[in-house]
């Protein structure tokens, strides 16, 4: 699914210059696409990395896991930071719910929009009171 999500998000005017993901996405599909689109892309490399696929970046970064260690080289790349985006659909499922009630794929679009619509005007409204607190 990474590949129509970014490409999805490249149609609609989104700037992808990064993109992290775990180790589910780690395959020669999502390598070539974003080699292709020319983003850099970072994920945590399965264990049992092939290589061979001829993607020198997917090598590259193996050879700079095994060079640093892991939790070094997740530290310089950046994967780290993925919390920032793990933390925020947390909070956003927690306040409204982890399923949609809608099955046609329009009606769940307008469902997350009103829901990410919500969310927003919580976030404001939660950032004006911390604010308004510390003053």
């Amino acid at each position: 699914m990474l590949v129509p999500l970014v490409s999805g998000a490249l149609l609609v005017g989104v700037k992808v210059r990064w993109v992290s993901a775990d180790s589910a996405y780690d395959s020669e599909t999502n390598w070539n696409y974003m080699d292709g689109q020319g983003i850099a892309f970072c994920p945590n490399l399965k264990e049992q990395f092939k290589g061979g696929w001829e993607l020198k970046r997917g090598e590259a970064l193996a050879s700079f896991d095994k060079e640093f260690g892991k939790k070094l080289a997740h530290r310089i790349t950046g994967y780290n930071d993925r919390w920032l985006v793990e933390a925020f659909f947390s909070v956003f499922k927690k306040l409204y719910g982890q399923t949609i009630g809608n099955r046609l794929f329009p009606m769940v679009v307008v469902t997350m929009n009103y829901r990410y619509m919500l969310y927003d005007i919580h976030r404001d409204f939660m950032i004006e009171a911390r604010e308004a607190v510390s003053v």
